[in-house]
């Protein structure tokens, strides 16, 4: 594909929103993965836990204390219910992102500052990154935003990359939108137009070695046979999270040993369903 748009290097997270965080803890490490510590966003109601690999993250989060301002995310947990709310890019330069943005007349709103308190395996720690955000209605189809990780090493701590199901980072996500092709004017300027593809009346976003797929609710059923997807998939949500692993056989024997059921519709494919995982799709592909 043709070099990324607004320094864009591919995707840095996905979020999944979670009505109970220990709950959910508990479900993901069935499936065979490792979880950090619990974090907790300084200053706002959420915390959440994640699966960290090398270069990417799945991000759980869910409210950790109610008594705190509410923040878009958990305004969204509690009106959508559980499920994948957003992705994050990841960039090297907040402001290159930013300007880039600006450039292509997408109007992005100042860049936030964030942090949130993990307990690293040397003690107390704070994460801190920078957000590029686009204006609520640009996006509205599903959140896309861009995050500048200034400490990486920390929040990439190598203690937690390894999973006992073999996996090594995420390969992408497929989002239930009803008109894909339509979106193509929304989300082509974000990563470039020459970085999307059109098939099928499904609209294909590409950064980096990651793909985010817009699906309609109608072809799930064809992308993932043999895993009923979620029953609100009608509403633009993330359905189902990819993620590359090293032995797909381990994998399986993982969730065997744990009791969890999947589904192996294609070869090199396997299907976890979305209640195991918080009403989102697992899908594990060779490397």
């Amino acid at each position: 594909m043709a070099a990324m748009a607004n320094a864009i290097t591919g995707l840095d997270h996905v979020i999944v929103g979670v009505n109970d965080l220990e709950r959910a803890r508990a479900g993901w490490q069935r499936l065979g993965f490792t979880l950090t510590p619990r974090g907790r966003h300084l200053g706002r109601r959420s915390g959440n836990y994640c699966i960290m690999f090398a270069d990417d993250y799945v991000e759980l989060l869910g409210v950790v204390d109610p008594s705190l301002p509410e923040s878009s995310t958990t305004r969204f947990i509690a009106e959508h219910g559980e499920g994948s709310m957003g992705a994050a890019f990841a960039t090297e330069s907040a402001e290159a992102s930013h300007a880039g943005f600006a450039a292509a007349g997408l109007a992005p709103l100042d860049i936030v500052d964030l942090g949130r308190r993990i307990e690293a395996p040397g003690g107390e720690a704070e994460v801190r990154f920078r957000l590029v955000l686009l204006p609520p209605e640009r996006t509205a189809a599903f959140r896309l935003f861009v995050c500048h990780q200034l400490t990486p090493a920390l929040a990439h701590h190598s203690s937690w990359l390894g999973h006992a199901n073999g996996a090594l980072g995420l390969r992408g996500l497929t989002v239930a939108v009803p008109r894909p092709e339509a979106l193509l004017p929304v989300y082509g300027p974000i990563v470039g137009l020459a970085n999307t593809a059109v098939t099928d009346e499904m609209l294909t976003l590409f950064a980096g070695r990651h793909r985010l797929l817009f699906a309609r609710p109608d072809d799930l059923a064809t992308l993932f046979p043999e895993t009923p997807p979620p029953a609100d998939a009608v509403s633009p949500k993330g359905v189902a999270l990819s993620f590359r692993v090293a032995d797909l056989e381990r994998a399986a024997d993982c969730l065997d040993r744990a009791g969890v059921g999947f589904a192996e519709p294609f070869p090199g494919y396997l299907h976890i369903p979305p209640a195991e995982a918080n009403g989102v799709i697992v899908e594990f592909s060779d490397a």
